[in-house]
Protein backbone atom coordinates (compact mmCIF):
# COMPACT_ATOMS: atom_id res chain seq x y z
CA UNK A 1 0.00 0.00 0.00
CA UNK A 2 3.12 2.13 1.16
CA UNK A 3 4.16 1.93 -2.67
CA UNK A 4 0.62 2.08 -4.42
CA UNK A 5 0.80 5.56 -2.13
CA UNK A 6 4.12 6.96 -3.62
CA UNK A 7 3.49 6.24 -7.25
CA UNK A 8 0.15 8.11 -7.36
CA UNK A 9 1.95 10.88 -5.00
CA UNK A 10 4.46 11.10 -7.82
CA UNK A 11 1.62 10.77 -10.85
CA UNK A 12 0.10 13.42 -9.25
CA UNK A 13 3.11 15.69 -8.76
CA UNK A 14 3.89 15.07 -12.92
CA UNK A 15 0.51 15.77 -13.86
CA UNK A 16 0.84 19.08 -11.95
CA UNK A 17 4.22 20.20 -13.29
CA UNK A 18 2.72 19.38 -16.82
CA UNK A 19 -0.20 22.19 -16.13
CA UNK A 20 0.44 25.82 -16.67
CA UNK A 21 -1.70 28.22 -14.56
CA UNK A 22 -2.18 31.72 -16.31
CA UNK A 23 -4.02 35.31 -15.29
CA UNK A 24 -5.44 37.44 -18.16
CA UNK A 25 -6.49 40.72 -18.85
CA UNK A 26 -7.93 42.09 -22.25
CA UNK A 27 -9.70 45.14 -23.17
CA UNK A 28 -12.99 44.33 -25.03
CA UNK A 29 -15.75 45.60 -27.25
CA UNK A 30 -19.25 44.24 -26.85
CA UNK A 31 -21.58 44.48 -29.71
CA UNK A 32 -25.25 44.19 -28.62
CA UNK A 33 -28.12 43.55 -30.36
CA UNK A 34 -32.07 44.29 -30.06
CA UNK A 35 -34.52 42.33 -28.10
CA UNK A 36 -37.98 41.74 -29.08
CA UNK A 37 -40.74 41.67 -27.06
CA UNK A 38 -44.25 41.24 -27.04
CA UNK A 39 -44.68 44.61 -25.81
CA UNK A 40 -41.86 47.03 -27.71
CA UNK A 41 -37.88 46.56 -28.43
CA UNK A 42 -35.22 46.81 -26.23
CA UNK A 43 -31.79 48.35 -28.03
CA UNK A 44 -29.06 47.91 -26.28
CA UNK A 45 -26.12 49.75 -27.53
CA UNK A 46 -22.28 48.59 -28.41
CA UNK A 47 -19.50 49.42 -25.68
CA UNK A 48 -15.93 49.30 -24.66
CA UNK A 49 -15.37 46.97 -21.22
CA UNK A 50 -12.69 44.77 -19.51
CA UNK A 51 -11.94 40.72 -19.30
CA UNK A 52 -10.43 38.97 -17.06
CA UNK A 53 -9.39 35.49 -16.69
CA UNK A 54 -7.50 32.36 -14.31
CA UNK A 55 -6.61 28.96 -15.87
CA UNK A 56 -4.77 26.58 -17.09
CA UNK A 57 -3.30 24.96 -20.19
CA UNK A 58 -2.01 21.43 -20.33
CA UNK A 59 0.44 20.14 -22.31
CA UNK A 60 -1.93 18.02 -24.21
CA UNK A 61 -3.25 21.67 -25.73
CA UNK A 62 -6.16 21.88 -23.63
CA UNK A 63 -7.05 23.86 -21.00
CA UNK A 64 -10.55 25.59 -18.67
CA UNK A 65 -10.55 29.07 -17.55
CA UNK A 66 -12.94 31.16 -15.12
CA UNK A 67 -13.60 34.17 -17.14
CA UNK A 68 -15.28 37.17 -16.32
CA UNK A 69 -15.79 39.79 -19.16
CA UNK A 70 -17.99 43.38 -18.34
CA UNK A 71 -19.40 46.40 -20.16
CA UNK A 72 -20.11 49.44 -18.20
CA UNK A 73 -22.92 52.04 -19.26
CA UNK A 74 -24.16 50.75 -22.11
CA UNK A 75 -26.87 52.70 -23.57
CA UNK A 76 -30.36 51.04 -23.21
CA UNK A 77 -33.76 52.59 -24.90
CA UNK A 78 -37.39 50.67 -25.06
CA UNK A 79 -39.53 52.00 -27.85
CA UNK A 80 -43.08 50.27 -26.74
CA UNK A 81 -45.09 49.29 -29.48
CA UNK A 82 -48.67 52.24 -29.46
CA UNK A 83 -51.39 49.85 -28.61
CA UNK A 84 -49.86 48.79 -25.35
CA UNK A 85 -50.28 51.89 -23.64
CA UNK A 86 -45.75 51.58 -22.18
CA UNK A 87 -44.14 54.89 -22.03
CA UNK A 88 -40.83 54.32 -23.94
CA UNK A 89 -37.63 55.25 -21.69
CA UNK A 90 -33.78 55.72 -21.97
CA UNK A 91 -30.96 54.16 -19.80
CA UNK A 92 -28.23 52.91 -19.11
CA UNK A 93 -27.40 48.86 -18.76
CA UNK A 94 -24.19 47.40 -16.90
CA UNK A 95 -23.34 43.99 -18.70
CA UNK A 96 -21.42 41.28 -16.62
CA UNK A 97 -20.85 37.94 -18.10
CA UNK A 98 -19.23 34.99 -15.94
CA UNK A 99 -18.49 31.82 -17.60
CA UNK A 100 -16.08 28.50 -17.22
CA UNK A 101 -14.40 28.19 -20.45
CA UNK A 102 -13.44 24.82 -22.17
CA UNK A 103 -10.15 25.79 -24.66
CA UNK A 104 -8.60 23.59 -27.14
CA UNK A 105 -5.11 24.88 -29.05
CA UNK A 106 -3.70 23.92 -32.42
CA UNK A 107 -0.10 23.89 -31.86
CA UNK A 108 2.00 24.86 -35.56
CA UNK A 109 5.27 25.99 -36.60
CA UNK A 110 4.35 29.51 -36.38
CA UNK A 111 4.64 31.70 -33.76
CA UNK A 112 0.72 31.92 -33.39
CA UNK A 113 -1.54 29.40 -31.23
CA UNK A 114 -5.17 28.98 -32.73
CA UNK A 115 -7.77 27.78 -30.41
CA UNK A 116 -11.19 27.41 -29.92
CA UNK A 117 -13.09 28.18 -27.58
CA UNK A 118 -16.78 27.08 -25.63
CA UNK A 119 -18.29 27.67 -22.31
CA UNK A 120 -20.99 28.34 -20.04
CA UNK A 121 -22.10 31.24 -17.17
CA UNK A 122 -24.08 33.71 -16.10
CA UNK A 123 -24.84 36.79 -17.83
CA UNK A 124 -26.00 39.92 -15.21
CA UNK A 125 -27.69 43.16 -16.93
CA UNK A 126 -27.74 45.56 -14.07
CA UNK A 127 -30.26 48.35 -15.55
CA UNK A 128 -29.83 52.07 -14.16
CA UNK A 129 -33.53 52.42 -13.89
CA UNK A 130 -35.60 52.12 -10.48
CA UNK A 131 -38.70 50.60 -11.81
CA UNK A 132 -36.74 48.13 -14.02
CA UNK A 133 -35.86 45.07 -12.44
CA UNK A 134 -32.42 43.95 -13.26
CA UNK A 135 -31.88 40.36 -15.55
CA UNK A 136 -29.92 37.59 -14.73
CA UNK A 137 -29.57 34.83 -17.58
CA UNK A 138 -28.16 31.61 -17.86
CA UNK A 139 -25.80 32.14 -20.63
CA UNK A 140 -23.88 30.18 -23.41
CA UNK A 141 -20.84 31.25 -25.48
CA UNK A 142 -18.11 29.76 -27.83
CA UNK A 143 -15.95 31.49 -30.63
CA UNK A 144 -12.27 31.30 -30.93
CA UNK A 145 -8.66 32.92 -31.49
CA UNK A 146 -5.00 32.74 -31.26
CA UNK A 147 -2.25 33.49 -28.63
CA UNK A 148 1.15 35.07 -30.41
CA UNK A 149 4.24 33.92 -27.57
CA UNK A 150 5.89 36.67 -26.38
CA UNK A 151 8.76 35.18 -24.14
CA UNK A 152 8.67 32.00 -21.91
CA UNK A 153 5.89 33.33 -19.43
CA UNK A 154 3.79 36.58 -21.16
CA UNK A 155 1.49 35.90 -24.55
CA UNK A 156 -0.76 37.98 -25.78
CA UNK A 157 -3.95 36.97 -26.98
CA UNK A 158 -7.15 37.84 -29.26
CA UNK A 159 -10.64 36.07 -28.94
CA UNK A 160 -13.96 36.74 -30.41
CA UNK A 161 -16.85 35.18 -28.66
CA UNK A 162 -20.67 34.98 -29.49
CA UNK A 163 -22.86 35.48 -26.11
CA UNK A 164 -26.28 33.91 -26.12
CA UNK A 165 -27.95 34.43 -22.68
CA UNK A 166 -30.93 32.37 -22.57
CA UNK A 167 -34.72 31.97 -21.61
CA UNK A 168 -36.08 28.97 -20.41
CA UNK A 169 -40.13 28.51 -20.66
CA UNK A 170 -41.76 27.73 -17.60
CA UNK A 171 -38.79 26.87 -15.78
CA UNK A 172 -38.32 29.85 -13.24
CA UNK A 173 -35.45 30.95 -15.15
CA UNK A 174 -36.99 34.24 -16.48
CA UNK A 175 -36.47 37.22 -15.49
CA UNK A 176 -37.53 40.60 -17.73
CA UNK A 177 -37.64 44.58 -17.95
CA UNK A 178 -40.52 45.69 -16.05
CA UNK A 179 -42.45 49.18 -16.30
CA UNK A 180 -44.27 51.33 -13.40
CA UNK A 181 -43.84 47.53 -12.20
CA UNK A 182 -45.59 45.40 -15.12
CA UNK A 183 -43.49 42.66 -16.60
CA UNK A 184 -42.82 42.40 -20.28
CA UNK A 185 -43.23 39.04 -21.36
CA UNK A 186 -41.09 37.64 -24.09
CA UNK A 187 -41.93 36.45 -27.64
CA UNK A 188 -43.04 33.21 -27.66
CA UNK A 189 -40.44 32.03 -29.74
CA UNK A 190 -37.33 34.19 -28.44
CA UNK A 191 -35.04 31.66 -26.61
CA UNK A 192 -31.79 33.65 -27.04
CA UNK A 193 -32.92 36.94 -27.09
CA UNK A 194 -29.97 39.06 -27.09
CA UNK A 195 -27.10 38.38 -29.47
CA UNK A 196 -23.66 39.33 -27.96
CA UNK A 197 -20.09 39.40 -30.14
CA UNK A 198 -17.34 39.76 -27.57
CA UNK A 199 -13.94 40.69 -28.94
CA UNK A 200 -11.00 41.11 -26.93
CA UNK A 201 -7.19 41.52 -26.89
CA UNK A 202 -4.78 41.97 -23.94
CA UNK A 203 -2.27 39.63 -22.55
CA UNK A 204 -1.56 36.59 -20.51
CA UNK A 205 0.96 35.60 -17.70
CA UNK A 206 1.96 32.15 -16.83
CA UNK A 207 2.40 31.50 -13.29
CA UNK A 208 4.36 28.63 -13.19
Amino acid sequence: MKYIMLILSFTSLSSFSQTNFYLGGSASYLLNGKIQFKEGLVDVGDKLGADASFGFITDNNFGFELNYSGAYNCDLEFRSYSFTGHEDFFTSVDIHSISVNYLQYFENDTPFTPFISVGTGTSVFDIKKDDVDDAVRFALNFGGGTTIEINRFISARIRARYFAPLIFKGSGIHAGISTGGTYLGLSIDASAPLAQLNLDAGFIFKLN
